[in-house]
């Protein structure tokens, strides 16, 4: 009996340890199955916390009428697709007026009577200044002032004549070029000639190797008529062979030149016909040299001995202080005489100053044209490429939109147009 509530008490101990086991079991999925729940329902109630926009904010990103956002493009400028709340490039320079620095280089810039800048780079100015919507006013400057003023900013943008050199670019920014020439050289219309200088070109090789020619024909048509004479006609043509030679060339000398002393003439046919023909033939060969002694005379006091940069040498060049064309003299070592403009420049080679002239090809053409008529001429050879742009400062922002405009502009009729009245180009 003992026995059997032993096991009875056993088995009823397992049986509660099983229970208790399940309850505990029960109990450890019910809370894992609440956490569960609870981490699923968490993102949601963040979510709930998040204000839907307020009406009273939405207004206010609204600007009011009238007022002027502070950012994105103006009128015919576009925006920077990758930052569109950029400021625009030439926003600074379209609230403020410019100041463009020129000087009179006629017929590039220059006055009128009214005090007006004109001319071939002012009229080029203007137009891309509308079309960027620029305000600017024109500040009249020298030379060197163009590129130093530029340099330090005190100028927006130099337009005038400006050549595009190297040393320059050092110094400033240039756009592109909007008109390409080269040097010239101006010399007297009416160069004064010595006696001596004429007596020269009378005597030079040409003319020498012309007579020589002209004498050994002479030559040749005495000894002919020799020839045929010297039997016949011992009197006049006989004698011996250096005699009788000397005879006909006298013969055919006083009949080209028509002097017709009559001391000698042919007898026999074939003489006659000789004759006959060398009168013939003497009337285009006196022609032809009085031609040429007449043109050799007279181009002795109009053409100057000056044709080219070569023939600068030794001569008395004028050009304008601080300019391309006077830093090129100085390197090729030819001592320059410098002038305040180009105008003076000519004007000292038609006082005689100096010998000739070198600068800007264009620009002296248009004022020997225009001022010196008949003063001074400008050779038609030019030398040394010369390119004319606008100068900025450094790093200006002006300068990619100008240069799209300048590009655009000089390929059109209308600017070739502005040339050719300028220049006849």
């Amino acid at each position: 009996m003992r026995n059997q509530g032993a096991g009875t008490r056993c088995t009823n101990r397992r049986r509660l340890a099983a229970l208790l086991v399940l309850v505990l079991a029960g109990l450890w999925g019910s809370d894992t199955a609440m956490s569960r729940k609870r981490r699923r329902k968490k993102p949601a109630k963040a979510a709930q916390k998040v204000d839907p926009p307020k009406k009273a904010d939405s207004m206010a990103a609204t600007p009011a009428e009238g007022d002027v956002p502070r950012t994105g493009a103006p009128d015919g400028e576009k925006p920077d697709a990758k930052n569109p709340d950029a400021t625009p490039p030439l926003a600074d320079y379209r609230n403020r007026v410019l100041t463009i620095g020129t000087k009179p280089a006629p017929p590039f810039s220059m006055q009128d009577s009214k005090g007006e800048w004109q001319g071939i780079s002012i009229q080029l100015w203007r137009e891309i200044a509308k079309e960027l919507k620029l305000k600017f006013k024109f500040k009249k400057v020298t030379l060197k002032e163009l590129i130093s003023q530029a340099e330090s900013r005190k100028l927006d943008a130099s337009v005038a004549a400006l050549t595009i050199t190297a040393k320059r670019e050092s110094r400033i920014d240039f756009t592109h070029p909007f008109f390409t020439s080269g040097l010239g050289i101006a010399v007297r219309s009416k160069e004064k000639s010595s006696t001596w200088d004429t007596v020269t070109r009378i005597f030079s090789m040409g003319m020498i190797k012309v007579l020589l020619a002209l004498l050994a024909l002479l030559t040749i048509i005495g000894i002919i008529v020799w020839l045929f004479e010297r039997k016949r006609n011992a009197e006049e043509f006989g004698g011996g062979v250096a005699q009788g030679i000397g005879n006909g060339l006298w013969y055919s000398a006083v009949t080209m030149t028509t002097v017709g002393y009559g001391d000698k003439a042919p007898r026999t046919l074939g003489g006659r016909l000789v004759g006959l023909v060398w009168m013939f033939a003497s009337i285009i060969i006196i022609s032809s040299f009085t031609a040429t002694m007449t043109t050799t005379l007279t181009v002795s006091r109009l053409e100057s001995s000056i044709k080219g940069p070569k023939d600068l040498a030794n001569k008395k060049v004028g050009s304008v202080a601080n300019s391309t064309s006077a830093a090129y003299l100085k390197d090729q070592g030819i001592a320059v005489k410098n002038y305040p403009n180009v105008l003076a420049a000519l004007q000292g080679v038609a006082k005689g100053e100096v010998d000739a002239a070198v600068y800007d090809a264009p620009i002296m053409r248009y004022l020997a044209k225009s001022r010196l008529r008949g003063k001074v001429r400008v050779l038609s050879v030019t030398f040394e490429r010369q390119d004319y742009g606008f100068a900025l400062p450094n790093n200006s922002k002006l300068r990619e939109e100008i240069n799209r405009i300048l590009l655009k502009k000089i390929s059109q009729p209308s600017y070739k147009n502005i040339v050719k009245r300028y220049l006849g180009e």
